[in-house]
């Protein structure tokens, strides 16, 4: 039998040198837990990435009386205006809008929302759509927006002046409309 000298025995070295190295991976594992990037929740709809911000949309349900509004909350789509979210989903609940008419873009001048709406937006409602669509375009901004004071619409670059009947040439006073 050979006898075992010190060069034939392994020290604590490596031992050492393992529980370092266990010590380094698990703090970086806990750094990047802790201070990692984090994993957006995304949208039920189109799996873009959310930002945790809620929007308010209307909803109208005609009645005997007129339309009575409610509302609802959605996760706001990283990079889209809370305004867009909101209008474009009060758009997508009312029957008389055809599916193709979005709000395209918002533009803020002081307290107005200029809302550059798809030519498709722009055309001739019945009365009691005409009214219905306006007022919850003003609740929406109103609801996401509440430092907004007037709203003016445009489709195509150019101003909207009617939906039907009503006149919307200028800023409209969202408080007006929302008596």
């Amino acid at each position: 039998m050979s006898k075992k000298t010190k060069k034939d025995t392994p020290g604590s070295g490596p031992l050492v040198v393992l529980a370092v190295l266990a010590i380094i991976v698990a703090g970086g594992l806990f750094y990047y837990v802790k201070y990692g990037p984090t994993k957006q929740p995304t949208s039920p709809k189109d799996g873009r990435p959310t930002i945790g911000r809620k929007v308010t949309i209307p909803k109208a349900t005609a009645g005997n009386e007129g339309a009575t509004f409610s509302s609802e909350t959605r996760d706001i789509p990283e990079g889209t205006d809370a305004i867009e979210a909101s209008v474009n989903g009060f758009l997508e609940s009312v029957p008389a809008v055809q599916p193709e008419a979005r709000l395209q873009a918002v533009k803020y001048e002081g307290d107005n929302a200029e809302l550059e709406f798809s030519s498709n937006f722009n055309q001739t409602y019945g009365t009691d759509d005409e009214s219905i669509i306006i007022k919850g375009i003003m609740k929406a901004v109103s609801s996401n927006k509440p430092n907004v004071k007037t709203v003016t619409f445009l489709a195509g670059g150019k101003p909207i002046e009617t939906l039907g009947s009503i006149d919307l040439e200028g800023p409209q006073n969202v408080h007006d409309w929302l008596k």
